[in-house]
């Protein structure tokens, strides 16, 4: 066996050691990707669902979100403080949700469930006036996707579909 041979072997084993390292890099890189997203969707999750409870935790604090997606004007300045208090947490919360998203960390069924979510609660009309009120604040990119979204949503508003939001009738 002559030097040449002997380089050219090791040229050919250094060249599979490679492709099996980039193998090995690129399973590992999958398998951290599906880690974070797991996590992210937990996170997420949990996220929301603690607005929520925050929101629906007791008779008097549904009662009164009842009211409040119902008709904002109708609330008292104090009221529609909490109400935007409220609203502010379940936007954050979703801007939050809406970041992993973007970044391709983020189941996308519950990304759609979540989005049903926000756009089923900014249909409710109190919400809407809240949000005309609002909105301008908010900046051009948020105001663009929550716009998107409610334009986007085609079922009812949830004061129409959950009784616990629907308006108390007189």
């Amino acid at each position: 066996m002559n030097w040449e041979m002997i380089g050219t072997m090791a040229e050919v084993v250094g060249a599979i050691a490679v492709v099996l390292t980039l193998y090995y890099l690129a399973v590992q890189v999958r398998e951290t990707r599906l880690q974070e997203l797991a996590e992210n969707t937990t996170v997420a999750t949990d996220r929301w669902l603690s607005v929520q409870m925050n929101a629906l935790g007791t008779e008097e604090s549904v009662a009164f979100l009842r009211r409040a997606l119902t008709d904002y004007h109708d609330l008292s300045p104090e009221e529609q403080g909490r109400f935007t208090a409220f609203m502010f947490d379940l936007n954050a919360a979703y801007q939050a949700i809406l970041v992993i998203n973007e970044k391709g960390l983020l189941d996308q069924r519950q990304f759609v469930a979540i989005q049903w979510a926000m756009a089923g609660h900014m249909k409710c009309k109190g919400a809407s006036q809240w949000w005309d009120v609002i909105s301008p604040g908010f900046p051009s990119h948020i105001r663009e996707n929550i716009n998107q979204i409610i334009a986007g949503y085609k079922d009812p508003p949830f004061s129409e579909q959950f009784t616990y939001y629907s308006p108390v009738k007189d």
